[in-house]
């Protein structure tokens, strides 16, 4: 443990785990317990340890195959597990909820998931839990499934189609209750920032080396600050490569439609990272119309540049982009404004 982001105290035995066992995921669940998953294979069956909080008896649960990765998250006191299959491509992450009373659920499919080398994630955010993984066809591409109280809805793309699809998953949520992601992508660190839980804004940089030792691990704060680790093959072993990251910001777009045209404000999702972030306003004059003169604001500032920054910004505040177009036929003039609203990130 750590006190007050303080020097970590000395460590001590506080349960038992299985013999040989492979630890999967460890997670603070509800009332701060920590829930830990642990593998356990005896024979041809196939087994998780699930021990709810420390001074709790262990349950153990058959799996319907060999786990290669195996993750918890909370929806409120509910326990969401997700398992995939050991060495698969094609076949889908499966999951199963724990039921009023310890008791487990049946292990259910999530369709149109796979595995692929990409293994998953699952977090649990302000709306609940999420799941990224990859989309059933060979394009790779990461999809977000959201819990629905009794399973997960159909997956949805990120956004993330680079051609380099993740070969890994450390996914996250913080304070804000966002959700973040961090991957390996053709030799490259890929960060994710899904504001909304769904939609995401990714930053990718050099790994420093070829990677080693496991995938890359993230942890972020409210303000979007945060922390990335991944290791690294060295000379004299593998090197731990750990770095302060900021996540990226999401654009989005606004519009407002009138006879003589539309206007289209281009600006930052909530919550806004200490980032730059592309702003700018268009005008799409309707047909015998052409566009005269465009003017974007940020509040009662006039904005010339066509990048805003965020950590420029006050932290926790909320603003409105205005993008004013005037559009003219013959001697007539029409001016059609837009708005598009969006907050900054809290402080750290």
């Amino acid at each position: 443990t750590s006190h007050s982001g303080g020097t970590l105290s000395a460590p001590h035995d506080v349960a038992t785990a299985p013999s040989f066992g492979l630890l999967q995921d460890a997670v603070a669940g509800p009332g701060g317990t920590i829930w830990v998953v642990t593998q356990v294979e005896q024979g041809a069956v196939h087994k998780l340890q699930i021990r709810p909080g420390f001074t709790s008896a262990p349950v153990t649960i058959g799996t319907p195959y060999f786990v290669g990765t195996a993750r918890l998250a909370f929806a409120g006191t509910t326990a969401v597990l997700g398992i995939d299959k050991d060495g698969a491509v094609s076949d889908p992450v499966s999951f199963a909820a724990r039921k009023p009373g310890g008791s487990w659920s049946a292990f259910h499919a999530i369709a149109r998931t796979w595995t692929a080398d990409a293994d998953f994630g699952l977090a649990g955010t302000s709306h609940g839990p999420r799941l990224v993984a990859t989309e059933n066809n060979a394009s790779y591409h990461p999809v977000v499934a959201k819990w629905t109280g009794s399973g997960f809805g159909a997956p949805s793309l990120t956004g993330d189609r680079n051609a380099c699809s993740p070969s890994s998953h450390d996914t996250v949520s913080d304070g804000s209750g966002r959700l973040a992601d961090i991957s390996i992508e053709c030799g490259q660190v890929a960060l994710a920032n899904l504001t909304d839980t769904q939609h995401a804004a990714v930053v990718r940089w050099s790994g420093h080396g070829t990677f080693a030792g496991g995938a890359p691990q993230l942890t972020t704060a409210p303000s979007g600050r945060g922390w990335a680790a991944w290791s690294v093959e060295s000379s004299s072993g593998d090197k731990l490569v750990v770095a302060p990251v900021l996540l990226p910001a999401r654009t989005v777009t606004a519009s407002k439609a009138a006879a003589s045209g539309r206007v289209t404000v281009t600006g930052p999702a909530s919550c806004l990272p200490p980032v730059a972030t592309a702003v700018g306003v268009k005008g799409s004059p309707a047909s015998h119309w052409r566009t005269v003169s465009s003017t974007l604001r940020l509040g009662r500032s006039t904005l010339h540049a066509k990048t805003l920054n965020g950590g420029s910004l006050k932290a926790g505040t909320s603003y409105t982009l205005t993008g004013t177009v005037t559009f003219a036929n013959g001697g007539s003039r029409r001016t059609v404004t837009a708005a598009l609203a969006f907050r900054t990130c809290p402080a750290p």
